[in-house]
């Protein structure tokens, strides 16, 4: 359930293959918070949680005039300054918005729908939409024939740039700022505005991968985890020189459901890419290697070989004090 705190649209209009004549109209009040508002993000939120999303950090570079939205943030979320309200915040921005796009030939302007809202994380979000051309079905009485009107419509489900601040992985140190369409034309002007800058950790997010694995339900309860997860390397692995790894295709791939683990990870607060490049040393922890002989078995991370477990010509040595505890504990249930 999202609780929505604070919720204004402002509007830039730019036409495509235009410059210098970009116009900011702007909204002067809130919107008063009632279900339909509240509708409206609960989709907004929806349809950007499906998309694929990139973590960024706002730029520290200070000084610079055209780099006003982490200033205007820090006003806003700044206590001292009461008087620097959601309003204040989001006309700033816009107004600012105008340097990034003027001089931008392909870029398109749109709505801009600022909202603060909770849903499991506190969030403040810039959703850019835009309008476009439908047709309706009116019935002309006198003649009793069905007539075929244009209308507008909000197109909220193709949404074209947005990105969005979550406040409590700030205050944890973490990535985050999250955008999507980063391969889009005209979202280098919205980045520029929004002073995001990529925050690309493969270290991190090939860990956080891992993580996720481990957790998740699998697709089948007959299946083992540890197969699993190694068929799941195999793929990594051999995937074509260049191409990264996305949660979205490997939700397709073995899931069949390519949101579930971009769902999974932000319903369980996991700060990652939805697409990276694999660190190798640590993609060779999600292997284990399984061996049988003499009826003894092991199976163990791939990692443990050379540190925990070490081959000496016809020896395997094992160093783990807590399996000796638990092979003297057997031992002794076994002499009682």
């Amino acid at each position: 359930m999202i609780t929505v705190k604070n919720l204004i649209i402002h509007e830039i209009i730019k036409n495509e293959n235009e410059t210098y004549k970009a116009e900011y109209i702007p909204s002067e009040s809130l919107l008063e918070i009632d279900q339909k508002k509240v509708e409206m993000i609960e989709e907004l939120d929806f349809r950007y949680s499906s998309l694929s999303q990139t973590m960024a950090i706002f730029d520290p570079e200070e000084g610079n005039p055209t780099k006003q939205v982490p200033k205007n943030f820090l006003n806003y979320i700044d206590e001292q300054q009461p008087q620097y309200d959601f309003l204040a915040f989001s006309k700033d921005c816009s107004k600012n918005l105008i340097h990034h796009i003027d001089h931008v030939f392909k870029a398109k302007g749109g709505y801009l729908i600022f909202a603060e809202y909770q849903n499991r994380n506190h969030f403040i979000a810039v959703f850019v939409v835009r309008h476009r051309k439908g047709s309706t079905f009116k019935r002309d009485d006198n003649t009793k024939t069905y007539q075929v009107n244009e209308s507008i419509y909000i197109d909220i489900e193709h949404m074209a740039m947005a990105a969005r601040i979550n406040l409590n992985a700030r205050r944890l140190n973490n990535r985050y700022i999250s955008f999507i369409n980063k391969a889009q034309v005209d979202s280098q002007y919205f980045l520029s505005w929004f002073c995001a800058i990529d925050q690309q950790n493969n270290l991190e997010d090939t860990k956080t991968l891992h993580k996720i694995l481990n957790q998740i339900e699998l697709p089948s309860p007959n299946l083992d985890r540890a197969d699993f997860i190694n068929t799941i390397y195999n793929h990594i692995r051999n995937l074509p020189k260049g191409e990264v790894v996305n949660l979205k295709s490997l939700g397709i791939a073995f899931f069949e459901d390519e949101n579930k683990l971009t769902d999974f990870a932000d319903k369980n607060e996991y700060i990652l890419n939805h697409e990276f490049n694999a660190n190798r040393e640590e993609l060779r922890k999600f292997v284990n290697l399984k061996a049988k002989a003499d009826k003894i078995g092991l199976n163990f991370p791939l990692d443990y070989l050379g540190n925990k477990i070490r081959i000496d010509n016809d020896q395997v040595i094992i160093t783990s004090a807590s399996l000796v505890e638990k092979i003297r504990l057997e031992e002794n249930a076994q002499n009682d």
